[in-house]
This record gives structure tokens, sequence and C-alpha cells, in this order.
């Protein structure tokens, strides 16, 4: 009889940990052999012997990445901390572009042994940390706060759950703040006493969080603390009205009379709770606290009251053969009415798919909504007279359902500049203009280095005050995209994406950064996936854009123009969607309808681009298929009669 082959895997369990250099392609682009130098002089004098002193090994090296084992996570993390305290020293005699800075993810996990190498779930969620860990920042799982508890003397952030790419199962994130804005690791809770806090929670601390805008995720509050929050005995006695965007997600009924499938009721309750904690300035009850009101006789109103919250969310899971049916509701918790309400189908044959669909699709509407129900709540009063915070809401309001790019998208701007003008460190308003200019320096400028400055002044800004916005990483994207470099924008949009999965938006840019990286398949991937997840969105019109500029990449011109005439239709002339029409048609062959398109193009006396030479001018990304691409548009403009000069 044969011997059996020996099979055995080694494994064995292992600390983690993941570090990139953020922004790493911006600062070769700007100064290839410099940053490398420095890289490498970071690597000897700071680095390697922090590993060194703390046990560890480098497992390998990729360019800006570096992927190291420790035995211990107290090792691992004492080396981290060690490594980011000493990059800050170094960076603060840097100039903020000049900074090389590094993201660092931590794992307490099984690896498999390759030689030299490991592998294996392990290592990839350290890897998956450190692409949503902050510049400057270290994220670490649940597993590895565990290990530390009480033996460092750091500060920790509770992240609450994240999905993180190609892992099946949420995982729950602490980051370490260097800045001790958080809670002692030593005094953190056993994730045994969440009921508990939640009780005190919901009965000491929820007036006292008014204002706070801190992250906050799965309802755990980070304070800030410029004000610390004071104990209350009751939810209302701190303040007579209850928080902007304060909510409670009460749990949703699963009405297929199956207890088998209340599962999937309670992952999309604790989902939108999470998704709707990351709403910049809301403040969500826990799921733990909403879960005592499962099958309560209280009113919406009654439990509004208890808990201190502006708003209820309510709603019905009903699975149904390959279908399942979501039933949802806003309830004002301070008057009972029915503010929103609206129902969403989909496939169950991928559960997890499903899920995360449904989820992202309920986020966003909510997003949009309470956006939009907050703008139109405040006191009706001249703006002049509005605090920023208000006249920021209102600028993110008219944002989110209107866009940039549709005409009766004007009254965005000046609120955002009013915002500004009365706080000038409004976060929500800084993010969102630097939108408005990085957009309009990647896609229609007239002034294309006047909005990059802008837009990198605006940018610069908020995400000095706040890193964990994630419209602060779309505009960036979008800069990023300006400049030409669409491998940093698809960095960013990944971050935007790991803040807020259902901001739309993000979808836009990252197909636009792929065409950019000659991608088109790529591209239309993304869009159908945003389109999958909206597709009612108000931004469909851009997503089209992209989907036709994919087609035009691949020469599919009738399909292209489809894509176009759809956005046109939504947004007629459009900056940025008529000269790819015109361009589209002209090279089909429909010479007569691009001059007709193109007529109608110049006709407005506005701010536009109106010669070949200007739309040359946006040229960025050197990937040959992109300029192929843009080249078709100068043809075809040039085709339907646009001035060369």
């Amino acid at each position: 009889m044969p011997a059996l082959e020996d099979t055995h895997v080694e494994r064995r369990l292992a600390a983690i940990v993941a570090a990139d250099v953020a922004g790493y392609s911006r600062l070769v682009a700007a100064d290839e052999e410099g940053t490398i130098a420095r890289l490498r002089a970071l690597l000897n004098e700071l680095i390697e012997p922090a590993i060194e002193r703390h046990r560890g090994r480098i497992v390998k090296t990729s360019g800006d990445g570096l992927l190291l084992e420790f035995a211990s996570v107290v090792d691992a993390v004492r080396c981290a901390v060690e490594v980011q305290r000493g990059m800050g020293v170094r960076n603060a005699l840097e100039p903020q572009d000049r900074r090389i800075e590094f993201r660092i993810g931590i794992n307490l996990g099984d690896v498999v042994v390759q030689e030299q190498d490991l592998l294996g779930d392990g290592v990839n969620v350290a890897a998956r940390l450190e692409a949503i860990a902050p510049a400057g920042g270290i994220a670490l799982t649940d597993a590895s706060r565990q290990q530390i508890e009480g033996k460092i003397d750091i500060t920790l952030i509770d992240e609450g759950d994240h999905r993180l790419k190609n892992i099946p199962n949420p995982v729950h994130v602490f980051s370490v703040d260097l800045a001790g804005k958080g809670v002692r690791a030593q005094a953190a809770r056993s994730r045994r006493n969440r009921w508990a806090l939640a009780a005190i929670a919901a009965g000491c601390v929820i007036a006292a969080i008014v204002g706070v805008t801190s992250w906050q995720l799965h309802g755990r509050i980070v304070p800030s603390p410029a004000s610390p929050p004071a104990l209350s005995t009751s939810a209302t006695a701190a303040s007579p009205e209850a928080a902007r965007l304060s909510i409670v997600v009460l749990p949703f009924a699963n009405l297929s009379g199956d207890p088998g499938q209340d599962y999937l009721a309670e992952i999309i309750t604790e989902e939108l709770t999470s998704y709707l904690s990351r709403l910049p300035g809301s403040f969500v009850i826990a799921n733990d606290t909403a879960a005592t009101y499962r099958g309560s006789s209280q009113t919406v109103m009654q439990i509004g009251k208890d808990l201190g919250v502006r708003y209820a969310l309510e709603g019905s899971v009903e699975p149904s053969g390959k279908r399942v049916r979501v039933d949802v509701q806003l309830i004002d918790a301070q008057s009972g009415a029915t503010l929103w309400a609206d129902q969403f189908d989909a496939d169950r044959t991928d559960m997890l798919q499903m899920q995360d669909d449904i989820v992202t699709r309920l986020a966003r509407r909510m997003q949009i909504e309470l956006a939009g129900i907050e703008a139109a709540r405040l006191p009706a009063a001249p703006t002049a007279n509005a605090d920023a915070e208000d006249l920021a809401m209102r600028c993110e309001a008219a944002f989110l359902r209107l866009g940039l790019s549709r005409p009766e998208s004007g009254s965005v701007e000046p609120l955002c500049q009013q915002a500004l003008k009365a706080d000038p460190n409004n976060v929500r308003a800084l993010s969102i203009l630097g939108v408005r200019y990085a957009t309009a320096a990647a896609n229609s400028s007239t002034d294309r280095q006047a909005d990059i400055a802008q837009a990198d002044d605006l940018i610069k800004r908020a995400l000095a005050l706040d890193t964990r916005y994630y419209l602060v990483h779309h505009a960036d994207a979008w800069l990023m995209l300006a400049e030409g470099h669409p491998d940093a924008a698809i960095e960013q949009e990944q971050r935007s994406l790991a803040l807020n999965p259902s901001y739309i938006g993000s979808y836009i840019s990252l197909a636009s950064a792929q065409i950019a990286m000659g991608e088109p398949e790529e591209a239309l991937k993304t869009v159908a996936k945003a389109i999958r997840l909206s597709p009612r969105d108000p931004v469909l019109p851009a997503l089209e854009v992209q989907q036709g500029q994919a087609y035009m990449m691949l020469h599919q011109d009738d399909q292209a123009i489809d894509a176009f005439k759809s956005a046109e239709a939504a947004s007629p002339n459009s900056p940025t969607s008529a000269p790819w029409l015109i361009a589209a048609l002209a090279l089909d062959g429909h010479v007569d309808d691009a001059r007709a398109a193109l007529q109608r193009y110049l006709a407005p006396d506005t701010a536009r681009i109106r010669t070949v030479a200007q739309f040359k001018a946006l040229d960025s990304s050197t990937n040959p298929r992109y300029l192929a691409l843009r080249q078709r548009l100068y043809d075809g403009l040039t085709k339907a009669g646009m001035p060369a000069e």
C-alpha cells in the first residue's frame, strides 16, 4: 500500500502588523528619488530598530508596504506606537505635502507558514485594517485589544464593527488615539458588559451628548475632549430638545412567521445602526439598547422621549422564496408623524450580497432623507442669522439631492461659503466645497490651476480637522484625478467607501479613476454596482457619464450614446455629459445631431469650456488607453464643429 503524502500545513498564532505609506504615489510623483531616499532613511533609523527592540521580524516588503510578525500583540502595539510617535516628531519639521505618514493595521490571528512568508485570514485582516486606518494612525481588532488590556498605557477609540473587503464576517475595530481622545485601554469594558453599558448610556449620557460630532460607530460614543459629557438622571433633563440627527433604529420585524428567519431582520437592524452612526454629527442609540424595545407596547413618541432622540426608524423584513421585501419608515419621534417611507426588494440567491445591497440602499436613502428633513426643519430665518452648522446642513442637503453639476444646484456653494464665514473650521462645508473645486478641476474647469489650488487648500484644512469624514476623502480623490494620480484617487475613494459604503458619489470618482488607469471593464463593474445599490439616486446622471466614457474607450459608441443621452435628459446641458455626447454622436456618424447638440451646449453665456484646446488642458493621466479615449473626444468635438482654439 503506497504511503500517504504528507499534506500537513504549518500554522501558528501570530500578531500581524501591516503598514504602508499613505499617498505614496503622490509623494513619488512629486519627488521620486527624494521620497525613496527619505523612506530608506526612516527604515534604517526608526522602523527597523523599533522592530528589533520589540522582538518582531519583517516578513516582506513591497515598495511602500511592510508586513511584520510578532509573537506578542503587546510587542506589536508598542512597536507601532513607537513608530507613529517617532514619525509625528519627524513630520513636524516637514511641509504637509512632503510628510511620509504610515497607516498601520494590527491583528491577532491564525496564519499559514510557507517558508519565510505568512498567508491566510490572519494576514488579510491586518491588511484590510491598514487600508482603513487614518494616515499616522493605528487600527486593531478586538482580539488584539483584549491582549493589551491593562498592559499598555495608551488611548483607544471603539470604532465599532466594520465590513472589510473579502472578509466574510464584520470585524470589530479599535483605533489607537495618539492624541488621547478616547478611553484608556486598561479601562475598556469587555463586550460581555455591553448590555449594562447601553442601559447606563440610555439613562445618563444621551442628553449630554448634544453637539458631539466625534466619529461614532454602533452607537459607541467618543466624547469630544473640548466638551466632556455631564451625567444626567434622565434622557431629556439636560436638553429640552433632542439632538439634531439623533435616532434609534428599532428592531425590524420578521413577517415570514418562521423564527429561523429572525437573523435577517437582526442583521439589517444592526448594520443600519452602524451605517447611520457614521453620518457626521449623528447620535445613534446602541443596537443593544434599541433591542430592549422589541415587542414593546410603547408608542414611538414614548420611546423617543425615553431615549431623547428626534427620529425613529422602524421596518419589517418579509422573505418569500428567492426574494426579500423590506419595508421601512422614518418617524418623527416628537410628533409621531411618518416623514418618509419606502419599500425595497432584493434577490436572496447570494445571502451576503443581498444583505449588503439592502443595507447600503437603505443607508443611502436615509442619508439623503435625513439631511433634507433636518434642513427643512431649521428655522425659516434669514441665513445671516443661522449658525454655521445649520447652514452647512442646508448645504449638505442640497449637495446630496442635487450634486454639483445640475443647473438647480446653484444654492450649494453659497450656503457652504456662508457656513465657513460663520465657522472657518466647519468640516462639512470645507469638504463639500473641496468636492466642488476638485470636480471642476478634473472635469470642466475654465481655470484649472486656480480650482486645484482652491481645492487643495480646502481639503488640507478639512483633513487637519477630521480624517474620518468620508466626503473629505472623496474630495481628495477628485483632486488626485485632476493632478494626474488616478492610483492615489482609487486609494482615497476606497477610504471614503470604508467610512461610508452607502455614498454613491464615491463610485463616480472611483469609476473615473479606473478609466484614467485604462480599465474600462472595471469602471463598468463599479457603475453597475452603484446603480444596483441606488437605482434612483440623484447622482445617477454622473454615473452614466462614466459608463458612457467606458463604452467609448471600448469603441462601443452606440451604447455610449445611450448612456450620455440618459445623463443629459436628467441634467440638460450638463457641462460634463454634453461634450461627450457631442463627440460620441459625431464619431458614430450622427454629425447633424452632434452639431445641433454643440449649438445647445455653446448657447448659454456661462463659464464653460468652449474650445478643443481647453479640453486638452484637462488631460492628466498618461495611460495610453486613457489618452486614446481623450483623443476620441477631441476628434468627435472637432468633427461636430467645436473651435480648435
